[in-house]
């Protein structure tokens, strides 16, 4: 795998970024361990896990494993820490403080549990995701600074959030001379690359931010399980589409012409066309076995010729077109 600069950062992170949030729930520590093993053998670096919950008054809930096994996985393999480039996500849901806590107070809490399980004494990434939390951005900033003048964390980012959003976060940072995000993470593949999917694209292209394609498999939907044989137990979302089906079943049909063109899978087409976009760093990739992991870890070495990468985005699904099914929250294909 090649290395790319993650934002202004001057960090190189693999090109691949492997999502864990499947550890745990479908994929046991013994399967974990082999995917673990099978991405660091390929040149991979970059590790996302994630904290699904933090807030509610509950304290932490929910998935908690990807951060359990990554970390016992590296003590296990006596992998140095400068070798991993870990990153952790933490979704704030409903009220976003713990508790008789304040803002800085909860999201250190968060910050700390994550380092425990994962077994290390700083994260080179802290990905936030709040949704419908009320979050007071500047308290969020000024929460985040502190964490990083701390050594707890070397980079923080924000995930889910529309671009006008993270402008404003930028600019409130030069605002209070204080700490910006350098990264965003959103959904983006031949399902999700319309108008809100490239204005990010364009402003983290314009502040040297680094982006992070969530569901570049558009959850799963660009893997077909019938004939993709490395995918036949997958187990994310498949609904039925009404609207959407027939602008999928497009998409589905481009990708096939392409890959049956170059005689491979179709989501090893659809992962090339994510890595060939402008301001992608890297796409993060969730899977529930090495064999999947290899598949994709093949698209890495597969580069599309400029007529097809303009073919698959002219068929790609326009979101006035189309309603697509939310990906699964525990799959990050």
């Amino acid at each position: 795998m090649k290395r790319r600069v993650l934002g202004r950062s001057g960090v190189t992170v693999s090109e691949l970024c492997l999502g864990t949030l499947n550890f745990g729930w479908n994929v046991g520590m013994e399967q974990a361990f082999e995917v673990l093993d099978t991405f660091r053998a390929a040149g991979g670096n970059f590790v996302q896990t994630s904290s699904v919950r933090f807030g509610d008054g509950a304290g932490l809930a929910s998935a908690h494993a990807s951060e359990d096994y990554v970390g016992r996985w590296r003590r296990a393999r006596g992998i140095a820490r400068p070798e991993l480039f870990l990153a952790t996500r933490v979704m704030f849901e409903g009220a976003p403080t713990l508790a008789g806590a304040t803002l800085e107070q909860t999201v250190r809490a968060a910050c700390e549990a994550s380092l425990r399980r994962l077994q290390t004494d700083h994260l080179d990434l802290f990905l936030l995701e709040w949704g419908g939390a009320n979050v007071a951005i500047d308290d969020l900033l000024v929460s985040l600074a502190r964490l990083r003048r701390a050594g707890l964390i070397r980079y923080f980012g924000a995930g889910g959030l529309p671009a006008w959003r993270v402008m404003e976060a930028i600019h409130r940072a030069v605002q209070r001379d204080t700490d910006r995000f350098e990264v965003v993470q959103a959904d983006f593949s031949l399902l999700a690359q319309e108008r809100p999917e490239r204005d990010l694209l364009d402003l983290c292209q314009a502040y040297r931010l680094g982006f992070l394609a969530r569901s570049p498999l558009g959850g799963g939907l660009l893997a077909e399980v019938d004939r993709d044989e490395a995918f036949s137990g997958w187990r994310g979302r498949r609904a039925p589409l009404e609207d959407g089906a027939t602008a999928l079943t497009s998409v589905r049909a481009a990708l096939a012409e392409v890959a049956a063109r170059h005689d491979v899978s179709l989501p090893r087409v659809a992962l090339a066309w994510v890595l060939a976009q402008r301001a992608v760093t890297a796409p993060v990739v969730g899977v529930a076995s090495a064999p999947q992991l290899r598949e994709l870890l093949a698209a890495t070495d597969f580069t599309l010729s400029t007529e097809d990468l303009d073919f698959l985005t002219r068929v790609a699904v326009r979101p006035a077109a189309a309603r697509l099914p939310q990906p699964s929250t525990l799959v990050s294909l």
